[in-house]
């Protein structure tokens, strides 16, 4: 299994901060309280609602990004057709209209990627978005053979980091929409899915665990250091700082929790789900987050 790694060095940070400077399309993304910025290896990821929108690292001192294409289609598009001549598409004119010119439109970008939002990717985006500790999203684990950005790289939703007195813990979450019955039910004996891959991610994290703990250390610093990102959760600005410091000792839960949304009143206490329940809470150790809407997560995940 490759290494766990998370960082950037002074010259990806002094970049960065240099584009962020110019008050350009970087400042407009990185403002934007809607997109989240996770740290890579070596490069970060924008996020809006699930969707990675961009990868931005630095190559021969410039930043160079990577988008997806259909993030770049304009969603009000007038004739979103193309004409063929001769079996062929003609990409002149009119055709070229259909991308953004640019990343200065960010409510444009974000409407383009707003198809591709399922119930549980805007489910993490409210959880992200409401609890200000949260530290890194689509958190993967590359193994043998395999690049850790893959699409079969296992990953874990998000990773929050909590403090008390002079320490400092960080914990794992996957989350479920309550009608995903394939992976948080099962009849009679059997294990869930979602168990399963809880218990992938344990043996991930403990087998990284001085790996995980150095790369988050790394991101602290790095979330200090970046222009703008600093300043977006002042509470999350002190608990960094005091990790930075050494003032805090950083430490890992290897014990990933399940936070489940997306029910009503009937459905929470229904005969139906409160067998699967009570398995969930039993095998899981009592690491069962529930609330009937994702915008309810505060507790047990921020406190």
């Amino acid at each position: 299994m490759s290494t766990f790694n998370r960082g950037l060095d002074s010259a990806f940070v002094a970049a960065f901060n240099k584009e962020y400077d110019k008050g350009g399309w970087l400042r407009g993304l990185v403002d934007d309280s809607e997109i989240f910025l996770a740290i890579r290896e070596h490069y970060v990821n924008f996020y809006y609602r699930g969707c990675s929108l961009l990868k931005l690292e630095r190559l021969d001192a410039a930043m160079v990004g990577r988008v997806h294409y259909k993030y770049l289609l304009r969603p009000d598009s007038d004739d979103p057709y193309i004409t063929v001549l001769d079996g062929q598409p003609d990409f002149r004119g009119g055709a070229r209209n259909l991308f953004l010119r640019g990343l200065d439109d960010i409510g444009a970008i974000k409407r383009a990627a707003e198809p591709y939002v399922g119930t549980e990717k805007a489910g993490v985006h409210n959880i992200v978005r409401d609890n200000p500790n949260i530290l890194d999203v689509e958190i993967a684990f590359g193994i043998s053979g395999t690049d850790e950005s893959g699409a079969s790289a296992p990953r874990v939703d998000f990773a929050a980091i909590r403090g008390a007195g002079q320490r400092a813990t960080i914990v794992l979450y996957e989350a479920k929409h309550f009608s995903n019955r394939q992976a948080l039910r099962a009849e009679g004996d059997r294990v869930p899915e979602v168990v399963k891959q809880i218990e992938t991610y344990r043996g991930l994290l403990e087998a990284n665990l001085d790996a995980v703990i150095t790369s988050y250390r790394r991101v602290c610093c790095n979330l200090l250091s970046l222009r703008g990102v600093a300043g977006h959760h002042p509470e999350r600005h002190a608990m960094l700082k005091d990790i930075a410091s050494g003032s805090r000792r950083l430490e890992l839960d290897p014990h990933p929790r399940l936070a489940v949304f997306g029910y009503d009143a009937d459905q929470r206490s229904g005969t139906n789900w409160e067998p699967h329940r009570k398995k969930l809470d039993k095998l899981l150790g009592g690491r069962l987050l529930r609330k009937g809407h994702s915008e309810q997560f505060v507790r047990g995940i921020s406190q």
